[in-house]
């Protein structure tokens, strides 16, 4: 058995564990890191690939992570640091609005969530066994929202966000899940300021691949090691031996895992992880969803003037309503090409090919035979993925959120947890792997080095940090990515129909 000792040993290359070690490395350069990765690739939910596109020209589109907003502090600030251009998305598209009806009765149902929003700030103060937050974590958001809303076109609009957002249905998510999202990213009164605070606003020129590819190259490709799955890590009170299946034994003073947290519960922990943090790494339910990217000669998809985000639709399915979403996703040369999201029920094994004519037929649905008429065409069905299991957002099964609040970012002796999910603003997206890397990062550093962490509490024995209120204050609501900011939207639209239509101006938020 190959033998390797480190200060810290990090376990997934995704976007929060090379965050977390480029992090590192920028605080003490001395320190000795090496970055573990299952797959035989670096990026973790972050993949660019290759379509052709007009006059046979290769080009780059992100079937991963892809957007960046501006109030997206930390993944900002890294970009900057990285050199890496970001450019806005074409301005044409077409606006669908929505009955009056619907806006009214999304206008209610906001308001009542502002008074649960309420309910978690309470939730923070007081114990987390409460008899009204289990009641909130026994609820799934199905049951509250078909008690709460009067029109069906309200029930689809909540549909539609819940499986593009989450890839999952709102039968499957507790109430007191969103609630947690909503409190953790500031509150829901900055979804009145989408333009301001979007989480969509910006793509980066030549895909985010390249933003890990970069990170590597800070840390040094050496330090990467691929093809490694973690199979043991065994831990005292002076260090921590990981094992990986192909036999190597590093040694190391801490460790941070940055992986999904259902992936986590394949790691043999020697002593055994406490069985409640155990219980709700299980109860991580995984987000089904397949990104899809289809590139073509021309922009066919051109129906007006819809802002900054360009052409945007829901696709609906006659049987199952809203399945998915499509937008534009012309690339920074201007070569013409719609992307989107397909929510596949759970267990579908559907192939490559099969996906493909699902989603030319969802789209000629909407855009006419011309969407049929194209060059090429990429389908990542990330439920499939190795060492991933599902994409992007992952949500707790009803009856567990009340115990999440901490647990899942907890240290656990030597061993501290990072990736997205254990983020405490813009959970759930690319912002939060940077966020939950960077801290991750410092809890190992203030243990490294006992004396960071007293210089630390004597700068803040005056008061907190103003860049950190800062970045509390600018934190659009996640959970209102994908619902809230879906349903507040729809109210700001000035414009009626006699028919029901998701308006595709107002959908912008829900991908990731």
């Amino acid at each position: 058995m190959d033998k390797i000792n480190a200060d810290v040993v990090i376990i997934g290359a995704g976007l929060s564990g090379l965050s977390a070690a480029y992090h590192l490395l920028d605080q003490q350069d001395s320190l000795k890191i090496v970055v573990l990765e299952a797959k035989d690739r670096i990026g973790g939910r972050i993949k660019t690939v290759q379509l052709k596109s007009v006059g046979d020209f290769v080009d780059l589109w992100d079937v991963g992570g892809e957007w960046v907003g501006r109030a997206q502090v930390h993944l900002q600030t890294l970009l900057r640091k990285l050199n890496m251009d970001n450019f806005i998305p074409t301005e044409t598209g077409a606006n669908t609005p929505i009955r009056w009806t619907t806006q009214l009765d999304l206008k209610f149902l906001m308001w009542k969530l502002k008074r649960l929003k309420i309910l978690m700030e309470q939730h923070h103060q007081t114990s987390n066994d409460s008899a009204r937050m289990k009641q909130l974590d026994e609820i799934t958001v199905e049951n509250y929202i078909t008690e709460q809303v009067w029109t069906s076109g309200s029930l689809s609009v909540i549909d539609s966000a819940c499986r593009c957002m989450f890839g999952l249905a709102a039968n499957e998510m507790s109430l007191l899940y969103f609630l947690m999202y909503i409190d953790s990213a500031g509150g829901l009164d900055k979804v009145t300021k989408p333009t301001e605070y979007s989480g969509k606003d910006y793509r980066v020129k030549g895909g985010l691949q390249q933003l890990a590819k970069n990170l590597v190259h800070k840390i040094g490709s050496v330090k990467v090691l691929l093809n490694q799955a973690v199979t043991n890590i065994v831990q005292n009170s002076e260090m921590v031996a990981v094992i990986t299946g192909n036999r190597i034994q590093l040694t190391c003073g801490r460790v941070i895992l940055a992986l999904p947290p259902h992936q986590i519960t394949s790691i043999s922990f020697t002593p055994t992880l406490p069985p409640e943090q155990l219980n709700l790494l299980e109860s991580v339910p995984l987000g089904f969803l397949v990104k899809f990217a289809v590139t073509y000669e021309q922009v066919f998809w051109d129906g007006g003037n819809n802002g900054q985000f360009g052409f945007q639709n829901v696709l609906e399915d006659p049987k199952l309503g809203a399945v998915g979403i499509v937008y534009d996703a012309t690339s920074s040369n201007g070569n013409p090409a719609l992307a989107g999201f397909l929510s596949p029920v759970q267990g579908d094994q559907s192939n490559d090919e099969e996906y493909e004519e699902r989603i030319l037929g969802l789209l000629s649905c909407i855009l006419g035979d011309p969407a049929r008429n194209y060059i090429d065409i990429a389908i990542k069905d990330w439920s499939k993925e190795p060492f991933n299991g599902g994409c992007f957002l992952k949500s707790l099964i009803p009856g567990t959120t009340n115990y999440l609040n901490q647990d899942l970012r907890k240290p656990f002796g030597r061993v501290h947890f990072a990736g997205t999910e254990t983020a405490t603003v813009w959970c759930g997206f690319m912002n939060g792997a940077v966020q939950s890397g960077y801290r991750a990062a410092n809890e190992v550093l203030d243990n490294l080095y006992p004396q960071r962490k007293k210089l630390k509490e004597l700068e803040l024995s005056g008061g907190a940090r103003p860049e950190m209120n800062i970045i509390k204050s600018i934190s659009i609501v996640v959970f209102g990515a994908g619902l809230v900011s879906v349903a507040f939207l729809l109210l700001k639209s000035s414009r009626f129909s006699p028919s029901y239509t998701v308006s595709s101006t107002h959908i912008r938020l829900l991908y990731e």
